[in-house]
């Protein structure tokens, strides 16, 4: 079992469901008026960049033995890690659509023509035909993910030093410059602009936010620091992720969310270096099941609070938030644990398999 940085698996959970809260626009009868917090999708940027962290370790040295097949077999990784509960994701959410009443009648049977865009992770190519559908409403984030790694993948194994050192910090600010200058936050997903999706810019200048965070956590790794100025870095650790939060309620999305990407970027590189007290917790810890149930939220949720918008029952917008976080949280379970029974089945058989070949021969 690997070891997981418990805080970092914390606050997965924690912007999930600051996702999930956002989403309540969804609702029907929302307004301003009603609504619970003004959180907004800020949690996307805290994925993004701990996707170019991971991205970052795992292509660090020593050099590949065939670069080629090593870029095949880290996209594969991050396929299969996804995969799985994207299809579990993908039926129980147009299941239940197809299958509950005055939801099905919406439903345009062409839409799912162009899903097949969605499933390979495409759509931000611009491969949508005339739907603005997506399979797994939340999926962007994936799409956008899959081919920003694609694309900044191959640039890391091959230039490293470079990559790190320049590329990153560069492609980061550049990009998010300009985000500043066009639209003010970086609140986008599926929007093209002179045929680029702006979504996958988004996805590609925060992974390069992931990178950098790496080689800072690499530089503070294994410096023997006193206690007050651990203390401090724990407080520094929480308290950006914390801000973050805040920010995400009282301001939306506006020129604040430069700001939370930089809080992000704080709070992870303290948080993967280990000079904080909070790292201790992870040699206490098992929270492996944390991430899985994150990502099974993260894409199911979206799904529920369209189907409510459309069902329209009529009871108050507060108990119908209550129903939207039961749903969530049943139907993550649900995947979680349905994957696991799978898993666990697959290497029983395959156990079963070895035992009767090992006794034939």
């Amino acid at each position: 079992m690997k070891q997981r940085n418990v805080m970092i698996e914390i606050w997965r959970l924690i912007f999930s469901f600051l996702i999930v809260i956002c989403h309540t626009v969804e609702l029907p009868w929302y307004s301003p008026e009603v609504r619970v917090a003004r959180s907004t999708s800020i949690g996307v940027e805290f994925f993004f960049i701990i996707s170019g962290y991971l991205m970052a370790k795992s292509a660090s040295p020593p050099p590949p033995l065939n670069f080629w097949s090593d870029i095949r077999g880290f996209l594969f990784k991050k396929l299969k890690t996804i995969y799985p509960t994207y299809l579990f994701a993908l039926v129980l959410g147009n299941v239940a659509e197809l299958l509950l009443p005055r939801v099905a009648e919406e439903v345009n049977l062409l839409d799912y023509v162009y899903f097949l865009w969605d499933v390979l992770f495409l759509r931000a190519t611009g491969l949508r035909g005339e739907s603005l559908k997506s399979a797994v409403p939340a999926s962007w984030y994936l799409s956008a993910m899959i081919l920003a790694m694609a694309l900044l993948y191959p640039l890391i194994r091959k230039f490293y030093d470079a990559f790190q050192t320049m590329i990153a910090p560069l492609l980061s600010v550049f990009i998010l410059g300009w985000f500043a200058q066009m639209y003010k936050g970086c609140g986008v997903a599926f929007t093209f602009k002179n045929g680029i999706c702006l979504g996958l810019l988004r996805g590609i200048s925060e992974i390069c936010v992931g990178c950098v965070c790496f080689s800072v956590a690499q530089w503070l790794k294994g410096k023997q620091l006193e206690r007050p100025i651990r203390f401090l870095a724990t407080v520094a650790e929480e308290g950006a992720f914390c801000a973050v939060v805040a920010i995400s309620y009282f301001f939306g999305r506006s020129y604040m969310d430069y700001i939370s990407i930089f809080l992000i970027a704080v709070g992870v590189s303290l948080s993967f270096s280990g000079i904080t007290f909070t790292s201790r917790l992870s040699e206490k810890l098992q929270l492996r099941w944390v991430g899985s149930f994150s990502l099974a939220l993260y894409l199911t949720h979206l799904k529920w609070a369209q189907i409510l918008g459309r069902w329209k029952i009529p009871i108050p917008f507060r108990s119908q938030i209550w129903i939207l976080l039961a749903l969530s949280v049943a139907s993550a379970l649900a995947c979680v644990y349905t994957l696991e029974l799978i898993t666990r089945l697959y290497r029983a058989h395959k156990e079963r398999k070895l035992q009767v070949t090992v006794r034939s021969e």
